[in-house]
């Protein structure tokens, strides 16, 4: 018995040893680190200087752009990116003077920074899209994002695609935007994309263009580490102007199936980052968007399916992320939608909002089957009443939004002055004159907000009814909400079926 037990013991200490072996060798090739040096001509920001590495090697500069935010208060901030696995350590200079704070968000990164002089310190033990506020100030931020490295990057040499590699490419002519915003001048390149193509962006890439599948376009995929920089077509004062053909999305997918976005980062689009309609097999992981221009929303689709959104970084100055029904020449219902694992930052209008737009002039479109979940929102500011809310259904044009899931949400500032954290009400906006049928079966699971501002559910009319909302571990201000005056959520006339656990 003796010698079968020593034996057994040796047996297991050999596959200790190749174990620890394995995680040795495994930990010793996760930490590794990859940067992009800025292309000559791109426009930098030396209101930060930024430095990482892997945990306990040689520092590394990072490349700091500039990139204007915020519509109401056109602000310059920073960003930068880098690729790495396992840990990487950071290190943060700040340029414009003494450092009396510093915050690092998201808060549920829990990442603490060290403090020495003006140099800021923490470490990254995962891919993350953080924001690096020093005194307090969040419009002339370091916006920092550590992604996990690419795989199977694709060949220059490949015919199926179209490769841009490290360096500045402007495909298109400046239009001449005069102080007064008169325009003139050429229209913006866009790169059109046929089925089956890949367009690669590669870390150390600026490409100025926009980029607009054929229609109906299958198999396309839009990937890689470089910028997508729109910021020549920004109108002065951020103002949209009418009738200009230059103020078009960034990306635009119509009728697109099968269609990949991935990694790349959007600086600037005069319109929405992402539009698509009609779209089906939607994946967008990665994605990194930053600007302030009047209707430039993040990613909004109409009569789209089967959309799935992860690990994106969305801070505009209109909605982070809309799903809509008819508009634009699309038609149909949208449904199948998973959003998750990102971070909103609306410096106006709505981070999540849907419902508003759908087949008015016909039966309205159904909305239904969509999913939000593991959100952070950094920021939900916006002046005007009618477009508050940091989780907001405006149901209108005869839509039924019904079946929605808003799950393990953090909102962490909702503008001072006013606004909702959630929004439930029938709306309709130009030119459409008529509200929706129905809002139904609407779940709030683990919402996290502490601030002074409330939500509000209303009906219309018995035609127009909120009916089923359950709001699950709702926690405002560190108390767990079980009945809505303690929300405060106001439940107005023509709401049925509202349940606290």
């Amino acid at each position: 018995m003796k010698s079968r037990l020593t034996s057994v013991t040796v047996l297991l200490a050999g596959v200790l040893a190749l174990d620890v072996l394995a995680m040795d060798r495994d930990s010793q090739a996760a930490d590794s680190l990859s940067v992009y040096p800025a292309p000559k001509g791109a426009a930098l920001s030396s209101g930060f200087a930024v430095k990482v590495r892997p945990a306990g090697g040689a520092w590394q500069d990072l490349a700091i752009y500039d990139v204007r935010v915020n519509l109401f208060a056109l602000s310059q901030a920073a960003f930068a990116y880098f690729d790495f696995e396992g840990k990487a350590e950071v290190q943060v200079t700040f340029n414009g003077g003494e450092v009396k704070t510093v915050e690092v968000r998201p808060k549920s990164c829990a990442i603490l920074p060290r403090l020495e002089g003006r140099t800021i310190t923490f470490t990254m033990d995962q891919p993350g899209n953080l924001s690096v506020e020093v005194n307090g100030d969040r419009l002339h931020n370091l916006h920092l994002f550590g992604s996990a490295p690419e795989k199977d990057v694709p060949s220059k040499d490949d015919p199926g695609v179209i490769f841009f590699g490290p360096g500045f490419h402007r495909l298109g002519s400046h239009p001449a935007i005069s102080s007064e915003g008169q325009v003139g001048g050429k229209d913006k390149a866009v790169i059109k994309v046929a089925s089956g193509k890949t367009v690669y962006l590669a870390g150390g890439s600026v490409v100025q263009a926009a980029i607009k599948l054929a229609d109906k376009a299958s198999g396309v995929t839009i990937r890689g580490r470089g910028i997508l920089d729109l910021s020549l077509w920004n109108e002065p004062h951020g103002h949209f102007v009418k009738n200009i053909t230059w103020q078009t999305p960034a990306i635009t997918l119509p009728s697109a199936t099968g269609t990949r976005i991935e990694g790349i980062i959007v600086k600037q689009s005069p319109g929405y980052t992402v539009l698509g309609g009609n779209a089906d097999g939607v994946s967008i992981e990665g994605l990194k968007a930053l600007g302030a221009h009047e209707w430039a929303d993040g990613i909004d689709l109409m009569s789209s399916s089967n959309v799935r959104i992860t690990g994106v970084f969305l801070r505009t100055s209109d909605d982070c992320i809309a799903v809509y029904g008819s508009r634009f020449g699309y038609r149909g219902d949208s449904r199948k939608w998973v959003v998750r694992d990102s971070t909103f930052w609306a410096d106006k209008a709505h981070p999540i909002f849907m419902g508003v737009h759908g087949d008015f002039q016909g039966n309205g479109d159904i909305l239904e089957d969509v999913a939000f979940r593991n959100i952070d929102i950094l920021e939900s500011n916006e002046p005007h009443s009618g477009f508050w809310g940091a989780l907001s259904i405006g149901c209108g044009d005869k839509n039924t939004c019904r079946d929605i899931l808003f799950d393990d949400i953090r909102v962490e500032h909702i503008r001072d002055a006013g606004g909702r954290l959630i929004d439930l009400q029938f709306k309709h906006f130009q030119p459409s004159v008529v509200d929706g049928r129905a809002i139904r079966n609407i779940t709030f699971r683990k919402i996290v907000y502490d601030g002074p501002q409330g939500s509000l559910l209303e009906g219309k009319g018995p035609g127009q009814m909120i009916q089923g909302v359950l709001f699950e571990g709702l926690k405002i201000n560190g108390r767990h909400v079980l009945k809505a005056e303690d929300g405060p959520v106001v439940i107005g006339a023509f709401v049925t079926g509202v349940e606290f656990k």
